[in-house]
């Protein structure tokens, strides 16, 4: 995952907004007595419907801008301070008093505190303002409350006429704020002074730090294609041998505009599914392939698609057609193609889209080479294409990159020997830290949904390869455990890397719970750390029919959400 990105809190309020604010030079002196004659003139019902309108314009702004975490822009505020106050019993906002604020900083006309600070409501109200933005927009909506010193600092205490009792009384307050903000679901919590750490005790949900981001989420690659999308696939039983022949006869009879919007249409619901799910990085489905990899080889030279052979694959899991290598493998075209792909899916989305690529070594795990004939030698020439694909790929924007190689897992001396020295070449020049270098190794695919006896790669390969792996260079690397749960001393070894991890199954019609996915997250955080896991299903979902992929990706996300 690239950096993350947030803001602090307040945006300038749009003029059709007349709320006096401290940030306004004709009110920052006097912003709190005017706030009091706006409040005494303004219709309620009105206002609501304006910051509606406002919040709703702001959380625009920063989805377009890619923030990762976002602010309702403190719009129903005069200042992030007295609105919180203003919710207490015991301050006086009509008998003002002129103070020194910020260590002589300012003046400015503050309350007084007059009384035995209290909430005026009997439950907590926060909760409701978070829940009323975070309605509006997929993204994780962050709070701001105003520490305890900060509020005495802010205020004229002629009551307690003690900081420390003072603060004291506030931080329980904003204790019970916080708890109940956690109660509604709300996952990032930012309270604004260094007094911090009172406010948040005994809440070990929470770290010392202002905010908490929740684990990020993702999918690997591949959705089930839509009934109008008549493309013949490897997760069709009807075409699972034969499906690359079915595939030459679907190219002949559909001319390239028409498929074209279809593919557009087809990509545009699988964003959305995506996007109501919750998802932070998205694919486009990889609606266009008949599969991941030999989508990516009918743009290369010297591969005979016509003459196809019936081969065993993935050490005699599954027998299929395969092309033929019959000449010297090079690009079709004279530039990289892949990004332009990728460009016309992250047009549809403000979220990031995850561009997926075949590796080298499944590439040549999944042809018949009378070329080159030798495994090696061949990898090395599709890395050298890989690579150019992906700084295309850098070079038009693309920040998530994820390079499919479970191969490496039937074959892990292979993999060692030179498989993953290729997968990394393959990154060659990405520099760029705002660029994810991700990987995928999975198990492996069954022939139909629900199928039990489908031979697996072996789980222990995660172990062989670990090490290796983590010290490669990948940002990312993406390993199934839904199926089967690796042992816990597998993650000590990924010391650099952060795991995306298989969480549900992609082959199975039963959907797992949100609290089974949280009871495995919980015990795979005891060993890595939040900051270097993201959740993601086993593989892709192509089996999956829609209902049952969104069902899984709901429950997936809520997981994720309510963690660390």
């Amino acid at each position: 995952m690239p950096l993350s990105s947030t803001v602090v809190g307040c945006f300038p309020k749009p003029s059709y907004l007349h709320i006096p604010d401290w940030f306004k030079t004709s009110h920052s002196g006097t912003f709190t007595e005017d706030y009091n004659r706006f409040l005494e003139t303004s219709s309620r019902e009105e206002t609501e419907d304006l910051i509606k309108r406002a919040t709703k314009d702001i959380i625009d702004i920063q989805a377009e801008a890619g923030i990762d975490v976002i602010s309702d822009g403190e719009l129903r505020r005069e200042s992030y301070i007295l609105h919180f106050c203003r919710a207490l019993k015991g301050l006086d906002f009509h008998n003002l008093f002129s103070k020194n604020c910020r260590d002589g900083a300012c003046v400015t006309d503050v309350p007084r505190i007059i009384g035995r600070v209290t909430p005026r409501e009997s439950e907590a109200w926060v909760w409701k303002e978070w829940k009323f933005s975070q309605d509006l927009s997929p993204l994780p909506m962050k709070i701001t409350i105003p520490g305890p010193m900060t509020i005495i600092n802010s205020t004229e205490d002629q009551y307690y006429n003690d900081d420390r009792a003072l603060g004291k009384v506030l931080a329980e307050i904003i204790n019970s704020e916080i708890k109940a903000l956690v109660s509604a679901g709300c996952r990032c919590i930012q309270v604004i002074e260094y007094f911090i750490a009172l406010a948040l005790d005994n809440l070990t949900i929470f770290r010392r730090s202002a905010f908490l981001m929740p684990l990020s989420t993702t999918v690997i690659g591949s959705f089930r294609k839509p009934s109008y999308l008549q493309i013949p696939d490897w997760f069709q039983p009807a075409y699972a041998e034969n499906f690359p022949r079915e595939y030459n006869r679907f190219l002949q009879s559909f001319s390239s505009t028409d498929i074209e919007e279809l593919y557009i249409r087809a990509i545009r619901e699988v964003i959305e599914i995506q996007s109501k799910a919750g998802l932070d990085v998205i694919t486009d489905g990889e609606v266009r392939r008949e599969n991941y990899i030999h989508y990516f080889c009918r743009k290369l030279n010297g591969f005979d698609f016509k003459s196809l052979c019936l081969t065993s694959i993935r050490d005699d899991a599954a027998t299929i057609l395969l092309p033929q290598i019959v000449g010297e493998v090079s690009a079709q075209e004279n530039e990289g193609w892949v990004w332009k792909e990728w460009k016309s899916s992250q047009v549809l989305s403000k979220l990031p889209v995850k561009i997926t690529l075949p590796g080298p070594m499944t590439i040549a795990h999944t042809v018949v080479d009378q070329y080159y004939r030798d495994r090696k030698v061949l990898g090395a020439v599709l890395t050298k294409i890989l690579n150019r694909e992906i700084k295309a790929l850098v070079s038009v924007g693309c920040k998530v990159i994820q390079v499919d190689e479970p191969v490496l897992m039937r074959f892990p001396n292979e993999a060692l020997d030179y498989g993953i020295d290729q997968l990394s070449t393959c990154f060659d020049g990405v520099t760029s830290p705002d660029v994810v270098k991700a990987v995928h190794l999975c198990c492996g695919y069954p022939t139909y949904l629900d199928q039990d006896d489908y031979k697996k790669a072996d789980r222990d390969g995660y172990l062989t390869l670990a090490d290796k792996l983590d010290a490669a260079g990948f940002d990312e690397i993406s390993i199934e455990d839904a199926h089967r749960h690796n042992d816990l001393s597998l993650f000590e070894h990924f010391k650099k890397s952060k795991v995306v991890l298989g969480v549900v199954k992609i082959a199975c019609s039963k959907v797992e719970s949100v609290e089974e996915i949280r009871s495995r997250l919980k015990q795979v955080l005891t060993v890595l750390p939040a900051e270097r896991l993201v959740v993601a299903p086993d593989c892709g979902l192509g089996f999956l029919p829609t209902d049952l992929a969104k069902q899984k990706l709901f429950n997936m996300v809520q997981a994720a959400k309510s963690l660390p």
